[in-house]
């Protein structure tokens, strides 16, 4: 079986990884990723804060995908040798009683309602050292973790590549049937011969499909951004998180900020408010500050769009697996492995995503 992937982010790679590993020939179309891809704006950071009780299908299916893709992180790095960098364990300090309550009110929903994987654990000496005023002490998710997820992107590219997927880097403009196989379509340029095809480009789905008179998606875009700089101490086995400004400080001082903070404050000014929140030590600025930007999509609903495309005339081979938004790197490899049931036809495993991520719900005839 031959299959084209449109996409080269995580999405398009880890549809061909799966399919790859299966046994499946497969053609990855893409060029180089960079500003205002969402993937290379990612900021690597698995959190759930402890929360173990799914409330619904994709809650179930981030659940699910924390373990996945550390699981996915580590095979990558074992099959090719690179090292990605990654640290497993989030710590969220507080500094007084009210602190803690405001924490584990949040945590708990106010009304405890099952488990929790939190405790809540003392601040070590070398970890309280990196403050101006130490904290408490904090809370500890054992299974949230960073990783750099540029790094494994192209450790995984370059896996793919050993395992003969062939990459072509253009611009797909245009998807078509051709007789009973697909087509695909750059300027003049015809890639020919396709069982089935993937569009795993983001926003770029919904321009390919409209371009080639096919369908359209209700999904809408996003932006994102994440500061990269230079904190000193990159050593510390530590992870802070500050979800209520829509901040995030990682250990390659990464932080992922909201879209409010990207509009009203620069990047010094942002990453000295994170310093400030954490009452971290001024010493400990970052220098070099660079932001890069992507573009993601979500569906009106914020449910993933993962599945066949229904066209007219019955099953198409034409799938699409798109609008997983924030939780892109969470969300792929159980989306991926869902999609390779469905194109190999194997049996759908019952912990994988459900009917609700159908893309159906959303598609509009043009």
């Amino acid at each position: 079986m031959r299959v084209a992937v449109v996409g080269r982010g995580i999405a398009g790679l880890a549809v061909a990884y799966y399919l790859r590993a299966a046994g499946a020939d497969v053609d990855v179309f893409g060029p180089d990723l960079g500003e205002g891809d969402a993937s290379y704006a990612a900021h690597g950071f698995s959190i759930h804060k402890g929360l173990l009780l799914p409330e619904s299908p994709f809650f179930r299916a981030k659940m699910r995908g924390q373990a996945l893709l550390w699981e996915w992180i580590e095979s990558v790095e074992a099959k090719t040798g690179e090292k990605i960098p990654r640290q497993k364990g989030l710590l969220e300090p507080y500094w007084s009683h009210d602190d803690y309550q405001k924490v584990a009110q949040r945590v708990y929903r106010r009304d405890f309602t099952g488990c929790f994987r939190v405790e809540g654990v003392p601040g070590s000496p070398e970890w309280r050292s990196l403050f101006s005023q130490p904290p408490l002490g904090a809370f500890r998710y054992s299974e949230d973790y960073w990783f750099n997820p540029q790094v494994f992107l192209r450790s995984l590219e370059s896996l793919l590549q050993k395992w003969h997927v062939k990459f072509t880097k253009v611009h797909i403009s245009r998807v078509q049937r051709a007789s009973a196989k697909w087509a695909l379509k750059h300027g003049s340029d015809h890639y020919d011969d396709f069982d089935n095809v993937v569009l795993a480009a983001g926003a770029g789905c919904c321009r390919l499909l409209e371009d080639s008179g096919l369908k359209s998606l209700a999904i809408r875009e996003s932006s994102g951004s994440v500061i990269m700089g230079s904190l000193n101490f990159l050593d510390s086995p530590t992870l802070l998180t500050r979800f209520g400004s829509g901040a995030i400080v990682g250990p390659d001082s990464r932080v992922s900020i909201s879209k409010d903070m990207e509009s009203s404050m620069v990047l010094e000014d942002i990453l000295a408010s994170s310093v400030e929140y954490f009452r971290l030590r001024k010493d400990l600025m970052a220098t070099n500050l660079v932001k890069v930007s992507g573009t993601r999509v979500k569906s009106r609903d914020r449910i993933p769009v993962v599945g066949a495309l229904g066209l007219d005339g019955g099953g198409s081979g034409l799938f699409v697996m798109t609008g997983l938004n924030r939780n892109g790197m969470e969300l792929a490899p159980g989306c991926a492995m869902f999609l390779r049931s469905l194109i190999l036809n194997e049996r759908v495993p019952e912990a994988q995503p459900e009917l609700a991520f159908d893309p159906n719900r959303l598609s509009i005839r043009v």
